[in-house]
């Protein structure tokens, strides 16, 4: 193992400085294109493992932002919204997405990428989707608190949001 990191650190001694910097951000974004796939992992088994199907998905993603959350409910949460992936890219791959299907005279719905709690214990998704009536237009916004049993993303608790038109 040892010579194994001195021949490392030999041959990166060797290399010129742009060929390291190349090096450095080729595996910043190899590193970091592995963990958008882990968020699709997350999102998939949690609509597996809890039966949710989502219609006519949006490929924007829901921002955490948009619930506009007071530092105290964010606190008792115990989330950062700093660390929502909204920010860093906000379009959700829809290939990626196993459980959404279109339905003709549906009204688009959006979802979250992961964000999980300060200790990494959970994790909350959001779903958001517009219903409407013959009198009433209704917008529904609901956070999954979820964790991780046995392999499957499990809903732990639900907090719903509805606004009505």
């Amino acid at each position: 193992m040892y010579n194994a990191l001195q021949s490392i650190l030999i041959s990166l001694n060797n290399m010129t400085t742009n060929k390291f910097y190349l090096f450095i951000l080729i595996s910043l974004l190899l590193g970091s294109c592995q963990k958008q796939d882990n968020d699709y992992d997350i999102i998939n088994n949690f609509m597996i493992t809890n039966n949710i199907e989502v219609k006519n998905l949006q490929a924007n993603a829901f921002c955490f932002k948009d619930l506009y959350l007071t530092n105290g409910e964010a606190k008792i949460l115990n989330i950062d919204l700093k660390n929502d992936k909204c920010y860093q890219n906000n379009k959700i791959d829809l290939k990626k997405i196993n459980f959404h299907r279109v339905e003709k005279n549906q009204m688009d719905s959006k979802i979250s990428f992961p964000l999980f709690s300060k200790d990494g214990k959970f994790a909350y998704i959001v779903i958001q989707n517009y219903e409407a009536n013959s009198k009433n237009f209704y917008k529904k916004e609901v956070i999954y608190k979820i964790a991780k049993d046995k392999g499957k993303w499990k809903i732990i608790d639900t907090y719903e949001f509805i606004t009505q038109s």
